[in-house]
């Protein structure tokens, strides 16, 4: 099987690495790049006949994934595409697909988030807190965090747009988002265009309660969910890889999920895309739904509405 994927910054070279030496592909490039360890292309066009190749990855910026993947979709058929999250820069309609496609949320793949998706199914589940942070210029070890896309709200950054997982699998576990209201704002000293910090609360259409805090401020990293269901409650430390569930007889159960491989998220992913139908990859509709709460957290941003206490 032969893959070709688009874009060798740091996502992109993990998916090469990861579908050429874990997976077995053949795998080809496309990048500016002058160094690539893999056969490789500046463009599309200079890729040629792209109907020899069976799986794509467009792991460029955000900004160019609507015309990575237009491009893409008009020039093979019955191929399989994997867009990385978040689908694109803004909410966008993509009609036409010749193509079976998924978006890169690897998060549903780790197994504390798996496990909680299995001890939630079924139950009654009346609230939900998620957090997440990390500060920005500790994320990418040897890059200037001002230059990178995180930091450049015109290359699809901001907090709300990088840790949009929290908000696929949000929707993944208790439905789609149907009401919010946000405050979504740069806070900080850093020197970056885009917001660093966004704080949601809402509800989702099977009427459970939201609130979800991100952003790229805390020095002491954190990503957790706890879900209030009537029978139990439910703990989800990603940070730490951990996953605590305690019912309404007070028993507790813990999983320590905490020796993970590196890749196994990625790995896992394309596995399920390649080999499973999809399995729980995230489709292309449920990317659009992504997208859709993206955009409504701005549009429902209420730095100018507060009301005076």
């Amino acid at each position: 099987m032969k893959a070709l994927v688009l874009g060798h910054g740091s996502i992109g070279k993990r998916h090469a690495r990861v579908l050429s030496e874990q997976l077995g592909l053949e795998v080809e490039v496309v990048t500016r790049a002058s160094e690539c360890a893999y056969p490789h292309y500046s463009t599309l066009i200079e890729a040629g006949h792209l109907e020899r190749f069976d799986y794509f990855v467009i792991a460029t910026e955000t900004n160019r994934h609507y015309q990575n993947l237009f491009d893409l979709n008009a020039a093979v058929t019955d191929r399989i595409i994997l867009v990385e999250k978040p689908l694109f820069f803004r909410k966008s309609d993509f009609t036409n697909v010749r193509n079976r496609i998924f978006v890169g949320y690897n998060l549903r793949f780790h197994p504390a988030l798996a496990k909680a998706h299995e001890l939630l199914q079924g139950k009654k589940v009346f609230a939900v807190n998620v957090q997440v942070g990390e500060y920005l210029p500790w994320w990418r070890p040897g890059t200037d965090y001002r230059i990178c896309y995180s930091a450049k709200r015109n290359e699809g950054g901001g907090v709300v747009f990088d840790i949009s997982h929290e908000i696929d699998y949000i929707q993944w576990l208790f439905g789609a988002m149907e009401k919010l209201v946000s405050l979504t704002e740069r806070l900080s000293n850093l020197e970056i265009d885009s917001d660093d910090y966004s704080s949601v609360i809402g509800w989702t259409e099977r009427k459970i309660a939201v609130n979800l805090s991100m952003d790229y401020l805390s020095m002491l990293p954190v990503r957790s969910m706890l879900a209030r269901a009537s029978d139990a409650s439910v703990l989800l430390d990603l940070e730490h890889g951990l996953l605590t569930s305690c019912d309404e007889n007070r028993i507790k159960q813990t999983w320590d999920f905490s020796v993970l491989e590196r890749d196994y998220t990625y790995r896992e992913m394309h596995r399920a895309v390649l080999e499973r139908q999809g399995g729980e990859a995230c489709t292309l509709q449920q990317g659009l739904e992504v997208m859709r709460t993206i955009q409504n957290i701005y549009a429902s941003n209420l730095k100018d509405e507060w009301h005076e206490a």
